[in-house]
Order: structure tokens, then C-alpha cells, then sequence
């Protein structure tokens, strides 16, 4: 089995964060080793509090973890603070991770702030280290100071951000108006667009789904574009045949 690790906050209903990443994982087959950066308090209707541990408590986990495991994949959802994102990529830079996902959380799906006061220049010079970056469409906006409302800006944000120095990037469509959800890959060698149906409901987690799927994958010793794919796939599958209803939307479940 292969190891994976999630740098993310942990969501007491277990629909999306670092609960949710360990399932995820467990279904392509890999171990999630877990590093809590923060504690919220949330749950479908509402986002209450944000509870971000510090840099040092999360240096701590990810040393304790790699004294057990081998480990060269990492996810990186919410951090709850920039001075712990900055932490996170010094250890991964450190211990040589050969695959990064970033999926740059900044609000939680019920409203919630998850990144406090984020700094565009210090999150861009983080950018080169990342392996795939994996924005919606808000988090695109931030990076590229320009919103995405149609393929073709969606194309010319994720050039724009591959200028930033990362080389495979994935603009997530979800909020697109219209009947059908497009997601976008950039990598250096092509593109491919994800194109389906916008489903009838709203799902809490599929981002961390979708970045934890990618994650499992690449550990895998799957290429970036089949990675990508295979994971859209199933999770449209999910989607479509396991579904949890909630107060607000559905829950996927594992």
C-alpha cells in the first residue's frame, strides 16, 4: 500500500478535511497519514469557528509520521494560517516530498474563512514548488486578480498562474453559470477539459475528494493526466450513486 499525507483541518461532520482525506484515500488503495493544521466548527448550514494550531505542533506530527512511514506524497487543503502554509512547504522542502497537491482553501463551502488575511505575493512565491495546483473558481480569481466566466478565461487564468512557476494546474469549474460544470488541466505537455453535467444538488467536500483522489493516485506512479482523469471519473460516479442527504446538500459517501 502506498503512503500519502494530508496537511488539513479537521470538520466534525467529517464531510470534508482531513476526516474526509483518510476515506478518500482508503478507496485507490493508500494509506492518508493525517496532520491536523486546524479545528473548525461547522457542519452543512453554517461555519462557526476556526481553531488554526501552530507551526511548531505541526512540525511535531509531520516528524512523528515520518518516523514511521515513507512518505513522498502530500495534499495541502486548509492551513488555517499563512505562517503554517509557509511551515508545511519548508518541511516538504526539506524531506525532498516529490509530489505536492495544493488545493488553496480559503472559505469552507458553509462561509467560513479558512485562511486568515491571505497575502498574494507570499502565496505566489510558493507556487514553484507545488506539483498541481487545484484553484475553483473564487481561489482563481484571488491568484490571477481576473474571474474566470467561460472556458476560454478559464484557459487564460491557468497560463497565467503557470507563469507563477507551477507547471500542472487544475481550475475547478464548479460555479460556472449554466447547465454543465467544466474542469480545466494545464500541464506542460497538453490540456484536456472535464466537461459534465451540473448535478441537481449541492455536494459539500468534492474538492478535497477530488485533490485527495489526485494525490492517491500520484503516489500510485500514475501520470498527472491520467491521474486527473481517473479521479474526475470516480467521482462523478460517486456523485451520481452515493450520496448522503444533509440539512443543506448531500454528503458524498465512502
Amino acid at each position: 500500500m502506498n503512503n500519502i499525507i494530508s496537511f488539513a483541518g479537521i470538520d466534525p461532520t467529517a464531510g470534508a478535511g482531513l476526516l474526509l482525506d483518510v476515506k478518500v484515500a482508503e478507496e485507490f488503495n493508500c494509506h492518508c497519514s493525517g496532520t491536523t493544521t486546524s479545528i473548525t466548527v461547522q457542519n452543512s448550514l453554517e461555519f462557526i469557528s476556526n481553531f488554526p494550531l501552530r507551526p511548531e505542533q505541526i512540525e511535531a506530527q509531520l516528524k512523528i509520521i515520518l518516523a514511521e512511514f515513507t512518505v513522498e506524497t502530500a495534499k495541502i487543503g486548509m492551513t488555517g494560517t499563512l505562517a503554517n502554509l509557509k511551515t508545511i512547504f519548508h518541511l516538504l522542502h526539506l524531506h525532498h516530498f516529490r509530489n505536492i497537491i495544493w488545493d488553496p482553501v480559503l472559505k469552507s463551502t458553509s462561509g467560513g474563512q479558512l485562511l486568515a488575511k491571505p497575502q498574494l505575493e507570499q502565496l505566489k512565491q510558493i507556487l514553484p514548488q507545488v506539483t498541481l495546483f487545484t484553484p475553483n473558481l473564487d481561489e482563481t480569481e484571488f491568484f490571477c486578480e481576473i474571474r474566470p466566466h467561460n472556458l476560454e478565461e478559464m484557459k487564460k487564468t491557468a497560463k497565467l498562474i503557470q507563469k507563477m512557476g507551477v507547471d500542472n494546474i487544475l481550475i475547478k469549474g464548479g460555479h460556472l453559470e449554466g447547465n454543465f460544470i467544466m474542469d480545466y488541466l494545464l500541464t506542460p505537455e497538453s490540456d484536456k477539459v472535464f466537461k459534465k453535467e451540473k448535478a441537481p444538488r449541492n455536494y459539500r467536500g468534492t474538492g478535497c475528494w477530488l485533490s485527495t483522489a489526485i494525490a492517491s493516485l500520484l503516489a500510485s506512479d500514475y501520470k498527472m493526466a491520467e491521474a486527473v482523469e481517473l479521479a474526475q471519473t470516480r467521482l462523478q460516479e460517486k456523485m451520481k450513486n452515493k450520496i448522503l442527504p444533509l440539512q443543506q446538500g448531500f454528503l458524498l459517501e465512502i
